[in-house]
C-alpha cells in the first residue's frame, strides 16, 4: 500500500501539470476521479494502521474533490460518498465534532437515495451502524438508537441481498444497538434480543467460514455474559468466548488482545472492599459510596487480583481457572505483538500497551498454586522487552551519530522496560483470614 501511494500522486500531479483545471481534466480523463479516490482509499486505511489525523484529514479532502468532481451518472457515485461519510465518522468521533457528524449523515442518506434497491440494504446497514455510533458519542440523543435499531431490523428484512460478512456485520450492530439500549433503559427485551443477534452473527460466521471479524463476534458474546445486570450472567459461558476471541488466528495478536481489553474493561466489577476495578489493568477507579469498605485483606486483596464480581460462587473452581488461563493465553501472544512491525519504536509501544498482562498473569497462575508456570510467565514478560533491547545492540559505532543516539537511547528504554515495576506495584502479603 505504501509503495502505491507515490504512484498515484506522480499520476494526480502529471495531470495537473498540463495546465487544465479539474473539470476538464475530468473530460478528458475519466480515470482522473478513480485515481484521487484510490488515494483517498488508502490513506483512510494508514490512518486506521497508525491513528494519524493527518492521514485522515487528507483522504476526507480528496474524497470532497471526489464528490465535486464525479459526474452524477458516475456508476460507483454512491460508494463514493459513502466512502466520504465514513470517514467523516471517524473524525467526528474522534474529535468529537458534531458538525462533522452532521455532514455524514447527510451524505449517507444522500448514497442511500443514489443507490439501486440491489444496494440499498448495503448503505441502510451503514446508516444503521452510523445512528449507533452517533448516540454513543452524543447519548443525550436517544432517538438515533432507537432509528439505529430501526433501520438494522429493515436491512434484516432484507438480508437475501447480503453476503454473509455484511449480514453477521448487520446482526452484530443490531446486538450492540440493543446492548446500549439496555444499559440506558434497562429492558428485560433489550437484553435478551442483543444476546439473540450476537449469536445468530457468531453461529453464521461459524457455519459460513466467515472468518474477517469472528474473534470481534466471539469477545462481543462475551462481554454480554460478563455483564453481571442481564439475567443470563454467566462467568464461565462469557470466559470460553474469550478464550475463542483470543484462539482466532484469522485476527492479528495485537487486535485480539485489543479485543480482550475492551471486553473486560467493560465491566466494572464491584469488590467486597466498597471499591471499583477495572478487571483486565486493575486500575483503582475510586472509592465506593459503601461505608463497609474494611473488609478484610485477604478476601480483598483476592477479589481485587481476580477481578470477580460478588455474586459469583468462591467454590466455583472452574471460573478461576477459565480466568487464569485466558490470561495466560493472552500473554503468550505478546511475542506476536514485539514483531507487529519492523519499526522497534513501534514494538516498544505496543509492548507496554499490553505489558500489565504479564503481571496479572503472573499473579493469577500464584493464586492458583502454580508457582513455576507463574516464574515462566514473569520472565517470558521480560525477556520480550530484554531481547527488542539485545537486537539493537550491534555495531553502534559504525552508524553515523544521527543514527546512532537515538538507536542507543531506544535500547536502554527497553533495557530499562524489562525491569520495569509493573502496574500493580509492590503488593502487601494477604494476611490471614
Amino acid at each position: 500500500m505504501e509503495d502505491s501511494m507515490p504512484l498515484y500522486r506522480r499520476a494526480l500531479q502529471g495531470a495537473q501539470e498540463s495546465g487544465l483545471s479539474e473539470s476538464e481534466i475530468v473530460r478528458e480523463d475519466p480515470f482522473y476521479v478513480d485515481t484521487l479516490n484510490s488515494l483517498a482509499v488508502r490513506m483512510a486505511l494508514r490512518y486506521a494502521d497508525f491513528q494519524d489525523l493527518d492521514d485522515l484529514n487528507e483522504s476526507i479532502g480528496l474524497s470532497k474533490r471526489v464528490r465535486s468532481l464525479c459526474p452524477p451518472d458516475h456508476p460507483y457515485r454512491h460508494g463514493f460518498i459513502a466512502s466520504l461519510a465514513h470517514a467523516l465518522t471517524q473524525r467526528g468521533t474522534r474529535l468529537h465534532s458534531i458538525d462533522d457528524l452532521d455532514e455524514a449523515e447527510r451524505l449517507y442518506q444522500e448514497a442511500l437515495t443514489q443507490a439501486s434497491e440491489a444496494n440499498r440494504p448495503i448503505y441502510l446497514a451503514s446508516i444503521a451502524h452510523f445512528l449507533r455510533i452517533r448516540y454513543e458519542n452524543f447519548p443525550t440523543e436517544s432517538h438515533y438508537l432507537d432509528k439505529a435499531i430501526a433501520a438494522a431490523e429493515e436491512v434484516i428484512a432484507l438480508s437475501e441481498h447480503l453476503e454473509l460478512q455484511q449480514k453477521t456485520d448487520v446482526l452484530y450492530n443490531l446486538a450492540c444497538s440493543h446492548s446500549t439500549r439496555f444499559g440506558a433503559l434497562k429492558r428485560a427485551a433489550d437484553a435478551e434480543a442483543a444476546l439473540e443477534y450476537m449469536e445468530q452473527a457468531v453461529h453464521i460466521s461459524e457455519a459460513g467460514h466467515v472468518h474477517a471479524r469472528k474473534a470481534l463476534y466471539y469477545s462481543s458474546l462475551a462481554q454480554l455474559y460478563l455483564d453481571q445486570d442481564p439475567s443470563y450472567f454467566d462467568v464461565r459461558i462469557g470466559l470460553e468466548y474469550l478464550t475463542s476471541a483470543l484462539d482466532d488466528t484469522h485476527t492479528s495478536a495485537r487486535i485480539r488482545l485489543t479485543y480482550m481489553r475492551t471486553t473486560l474493561d467493560s465491566v466494572r466489577w464491584v469488590l467486597s472492599t466498597g471499591k471499583e476495578y477495572n478487571i483486565s489493568g486493575l486500575h483503582y477507579l475510586g472509592p465506593s459510596p459503601d461505608p463497609r469498605a474494611d473488609a478484610r485483606l485477604t478476601l480483598a486483596f483476592i477479589r481485587y487480583s481476580l477481578g470477580l464480581v460478588n455474586s459469583i460462587d468462591w467454590k466455583d473452581q472452574k471460573s478461576f481457572k477459565a480466568l487464569v488461563e485466558v490470561h495466560m493465553k493472552a500473554v503468550r501472544l505478546l511475542p506476536e505483538i514485539a514483531y507487529f512491525g519492523l519499526d522497534v519504536q513501534s514494538r516498544l509501544v505496543a509492548l507496554r500497551e499490553f505489558g500489565e498482562l504479564t503481571s496479572i498473569a503472573t499473579l493469577l497462575a500464584c493464586f492458583e498454586r502454580r508457582g513455576c508456570e507463574a516464574v515462566e510467565i514473569m520472565e517470558e514478560g521480560r525477556a520480550l522487552f530484554w531481547s527488542q533491547a539485545l537486537k539493537l545492540r550491534t555495531q553502534f559505532d559504525e552508524l553515523p551519530a544521527d543514527i546512532r543516539t537515538p538507536l542507543s537511547t531506544l535500547s536502554r528504554d527497553l533495557e530499562s522496560e524489562s525491569y520495569r515495576s509493573t502496574e500493580l506495584g509492590i503488593l502487601p502479603p494477604p494476611r490471614a483470614m
